[in-house]
């Protein structure tokens, strides 16, 4: 073998990836609720959705230590804070705000009075709230109750509720559209927390269990399975917390790493990729909802305290074609489509710090792949890619299946 083509192969092999979580693409939006006590070891603001119209919804704690529902304009000009007071929170001023739909509709939970029994809730656009409770909650000591997690665009609710008697633990559950209550237990497990839900009825979250003692699933609504998933930099089997879930089935949430800190995490919806999400500096990052655009929201720690933040992933820019003829598209495969009978091809994706595209040339040609900071090629697993002459890896990363260099 040509030395020059086995020093190649040798490259290649060296810079294969795995699916291992990795930095992904995203700018960040700081945001604290103007009435967030911002201090260290306060919860300071906690954004726990958002919908399609770029609308986040959480809580926060004041300075007294109580805690308030709120809701961020899309466009963060605007804050309203509420409280669920009336007889449905037994007059209770302590409101966690949870997810929120399209529609403005949001989630949450109330402490009873003298902080007793979680009592869920759902507050409508105008701010009228109805009762949310599970028919099992026993409510014989003050920790049993129904906690609201989340909320899709059909008005299905997602959370869990707590029964403390005969050892009954902690069920998740998610509503069906006639307001029908469906237990989400894991099957063998007494402990799960359901916390996501999109619009096909799909549900994440995680049960006890593994060396963090949370371990990840998602349920699918066509058939009530569950499946387990782990963010392969975990630092261990049950260090992973699912948050939320998009229409696509793209999950977010956050794991304890191996230097014993969250990072946020964006699992994609085929679950082959994890990509992390840690906002610049922060000591501490947990993503807790995605919309449709991929927009995540979440809350950070630094040395003031908590923070929310929202996450905008940047657009995958097109790929330039060097070469007769000269030319843009979305995809390396599409790129290729485009070529006619040339000897050597380079691609190149613009300016963009993190790229994905897909490559199949099976034809004769020296191939130079071109991308920005941290840039990766995807080889499709299926037929194989020959490439005769040179393979060059400018920048970033190849992920090399069935490659043939003559």
């Amino acid at each position: 073998m040509d030395p020059k083509i086995m020093s190649v192969m040798v490259i290649l092999a060296l810079l294969i990836l795995t699916s291992a979580a990795r930095a992904a693409s995203y700018t960040f939006q700081s945001f604290d609720e103007p009435n967030a006590f911002v201090y260290p070891g306060y919860e300071g603001t906690q954004p726990r959705g958002i919908n399609d119209k770029g609308q986040v919804s959480g809580y926060y704690r004041d300075s007294p230590g109580y805690h308030h529902g709120f809701i961020r304009s899309s466009d963060g000009t605007t804050y309203t804070s509420f409280d669920c007071t009336s007889s449905v929170c037994n007059g209770s001023g302590w409101s966690y705000g949870a997810g929120i739909n399209t529609s403005g509709v949001a989630v949450g939970y109330c402490l009873g009075t003298s902080l007793g029994y979680h009592r869920g809730f759902m507050r409508s656009a105008g701010g009228a709230y109805t009762a949310v409770e599970d028919p099992l909650v026993q409510r014989t000591y003050q920790d049993d109750g129904t906690t609201v997690s989340g909320i899709n665009d059909k008005g299905q609710m997602v959370g869990y509720y707590t029964v403390t008697t005969g050892g009954h633990g902690v069920h998740g559950f998610f509503t069906k559209t006639d307001g029908t209550f469906v237990n989400v237990d894991y099957p063998s497990i007494n402990w799960t927390l359901a916390l996501g839900i999109n619009s096909g009825g799909d549900v994440t979250g995680y049960y006890s269990g593994g060396y963090c003692g949370y371990a990840a699933f998602y349920m699918t609504a066509v058939d009530g399975t569950y499946h387990n998933f782990e963010v392969p930099n975990a630092y261990g089997s049950g260090c992973t917390s699912p948050m939320g879930i998009n229409d696509s089935r793209q999950i977010v949430g956050y794991f304890r790493g191996a230097d014993n800190k969250d990072h946020g995490f964006v699992r994609s919806a085929d679950g082959m990729q994890y990509s992390t999400l840690d906002y610049p500096s922060a000591t501490l990052t947990r993503a807790t909802a995605i919309n449709n655009s991929g927009q995540v929201t979440g809350y950070y720690q630094d040395s003031l305290g908590m923070h929310g933040f929202i996450a905008t992933p940047i657009p995958i820019q097109p790929v330039m074609i060097v070469g007769p003829p000269v030319s843009y598209s979305p995809t390396l495969i599409a790129a290729y489509l485009t070529l006619q009978s040339v000897s050597t091809v380079t691609m190149k994706a613009q300016d963009n710090p993190e790229f994905d595209g897909v490559f199949n040339l099976n034809k004769n040609v020296s191939l130079t792949l071109i991308g920005g900071y941290d840039s990766n090629f995807d080889e499709p697993p299926a037929g194989m890619t020959y490439i005769q002459g040179e393979l060059i890896v400018g920048s970033g990363s190849l992920i090399a299946a069935n490659l043939v260099i003559d």
